[in-house]
């Protein structure tokens, strides 16, 4: 009789937990498709681009050539086997047919192009010269995250790399989103840097992430217990 209880339980709680992964995960919901008009795919844009931020002005900074440590070892491989590059992408929308343009990047002595794995994007906008800030999550595999600050030259399109914010209490970043000069908000979306770790940290939903903010100077967790925190936007009060 305990043995047929205790069966009865343990089905009970699969039950249970497979219900609750499915609803999680949306399997039950019906979304109606919509779009606000003609949509173009941009052939050139490359695998990884994972983030854009458009400006004031219609110029879309987008990141591409997404990898992270964490990231399932087959996708690595395959960054690996076929040399994809981190880029920084820009298109207009006020000039669509010029399609996509890779921007010259130049780097410093903390900014290695042949390990540079842009994520998030955030961009400060200078609107007198166009010579906006570009903040980058990075993640330079195996060193730990870093956010990589440019400043853009709009006659030449290239960015110019300025410095590298790091710290221990960034473990697996996603994005960011800047208030002010070399002041901003950033996702830990990971606890773990392993791939098998995270794939429990996800089906499990641990809330083992959270939200970071960077003062000028260091690091304070704005919010912690978060499972798997994305992407972070200010309002325009930046509130």
């Amino acid at each position: 009789m305990l043995k047929k209880a205790i069966l009865i339980g343990l089905l009970a709680a699969v039950v249970y937990f497979v219900g609750t992964k499915v609803k999680m995960l949306g399997f039950h919901l019906h979304y109606y498709k919509h779009h606000p008009g003609t949509c173009r795919v941009i052939e050139t844009a490359g695998p990884g681009s994972e983030d854009f931020h458009v400006t004031s002005a219609g110029l879309a900074f987008i990141t591409s050539g997404l990898a992270f440590s964490s990231a399932p070892p087959s996708f690595l491989e395959f960054h690996k086997k076929n040399n994809i590059k981190g880029r920084i992408l820009i298109y207009n929308f006020k000039n669509p047919k010029k399609g996509l343009v890779e921007l010259k990047i130049k780097p410093s002595e903390t900014l290695d192009l042949a390990k540079f794995k842009p994520h998030g994007i955030s961009v400060l906008e200078d609107k007198a010269k166009g010579e906006h800030l570009v903040y980058v999550v990075n993640h330079p595999i195996p060193e730990p995250d870093a956010v990589e600050k440019f400043r853009f030259n709009p006659k030449t399109n290239e960015l110019v790399h300025l410095k590298s914010i790091t710290s221990n209490v960034m473990t697996t970043t996603n994005d960011l989103a800047v208030g002010e000069e070399d002041k901003f908000y950033i996702t830990n979306f990971n606890y773990f840097n392993n791939y098998f770790l995270t794939v429990v940290e996800g089906l499990f939903q641990l809330p083992l992430g959270g939200v970071l903010y960077y003062n000028g100077t260091g690091f304070t967790q704005v919010t912690r217990r978060l499972a798997k925190p994305n992407g972070v936007f200010l309002s325009k009060d930046l509130r």
